[in-house]
């Protein structure tokens, strides 16, 4: 099972450096690791629609309405990293084209009076993470900690490459669990001029 000492220790040993026994330890790497875990986590997190991130909600309407152009606005929650799909009917399970909306810093602006949205949220708890995530963040951890653990940047292309291959490789895998979205184009941007 992961921690995020193994996966800080994996970039650190892809890296050559000296492997932490814990985040506060007082060298460099772990230094290094605990001022970029969470921020390097969320951020791969919100490249992909990951399953164990995944969450649908019914979000509250916010007591304050918009100046202009829409009729309500829905806080979006503080755990919740991007927003997927929203609709105003719980049916429609991965929204609709047709629905207007806006993220605007943490709400939701549109004119239904109700709002569900499937969204990507954080999660902290690395247990929860699967292992093909795990090489994705640990990679990540790599590319970003390379520059400053070792003052290479050839080792820092190399790392920032093994990640681009191990979240393609993990997007790929976790997208094959359930029945893929559908995807509706606009034929007027399909015809020929």
């Amino acid at each position: 099972m992961a921690s995020e000492v193994s996966i800080c220790n994996q970039a650190i040993g892809w890296l050559g450096g000296n492997l932490i026994t814990s985040l506060d330890d007082q060298t460099a790497e772990a230094i290094l690791c605990k001022a970029n875990y969470a921020s390097l986590r969320d951020a791969v997190i919100e490249e992909g629609k990951w399953t164990f991130a995944t969450r649908r909600l019914k979000l509250a309407l916010s007591g304050e309405v918009p100046e202009y152009g829409y009729a309500n606005r829905f806080a979006i929650p503080t755990e919740v990293l991007s927003v997927i799909t929203v609709t105003p009917n719980k049916d429609q399970t991965n929204g609709t084209e047709n629905f207007d909306w806006r993220r605007e810093e943490d709400y939701i602006v549109c004119d239904s009076g109700v709002l569900y949205a499937k969204c990507i949220v954080r999660i902290t708890d690395p247990s929860k993470f699967g292992s093909m995530f795990v090489q994705a963040l640990a990679a990540r951890m790599a590319a970003d900690l390379a520059a400053p653990l070792t003052e290479s940047t050839a080792k820092e292309q190399k790392m920032t490459a093994k990640y681009e291959n191990a979240i393609d490789k993990a997007l790929a895998i976790d997208g094959m669990q359930g029945k893929s979205d559908r995807i509706k184009s606009n034929s007027n941007i399909l015809k020929r001029r």
